[in-house]
């Protein structure tokens, strides 16, 4: 839009009739309407008292700028939802991390000789595939990995 539509819009949605902007202006009716349809050229102190009437910057009264706060508040909302959406990435990520430090952690405390050890090696490796996007068929790949057997 352009300002002369701006001006239009604006007024129309302040509920104002040009007899009522132009009071507000102090300025004759006649000039007011030479003003909106653009016949006439638009002080800067013309632009900022509109822009106090209607309740907006300048900017926005010369359509540099989103005209009222609902794009504002559509915009801070899709940023906030976003951010909670990466929260609970992040936090699903640093449960997978902590959960393979526990199973890394158990396998240096204990020696991987053991039937016992290594059993529990791989249980753990199951709870952690359990927590993440992973599935049980890949905890045998996992615990190839690690230097386990698949399991028979």
């Amino acid at each position: 839009m352009n300002i002369i539509e701006n001006i239009k819009s604006l007024r129309k949605k302040a509920g104002l009739t040009q007899n009522a902007t132009s009071e507000k202006l102090n300025m004759a009716q006649q000039n007011y309407n030479l003003l909106e349809n653009g016949k006439t050229e638009i002080t800067l102190s013309r632009l900022e008292k509109l822009a106090e009437i209607f309740g907006v910057s300048v900017g926005e009264l010369l359509g540099l700028e989103a005209v009222g706060k609902a794009g504002e508040v559509a915009e801070v909302e899709a940023l906030r939802q976003e951010n909670e959406k990466l929260r609970k990435e992040r936090d699903m990520f640093m449960q997978i991390i902590e959960n393979q430090a526990k199973a890394l952690g158990a396998l240096a405390l204990e020696e991987m000789t053991s039937p016992e050890a290594k059993e529990k090696f791989r249980e753990q490796i199951k709870k952690n595939a359990k927590n993440s996007t992973q599935t049980e068929a890949n905890t045998d790949y996992m615990a190839y990995d690690y230097g386990l057997p698949p399991e028979d």
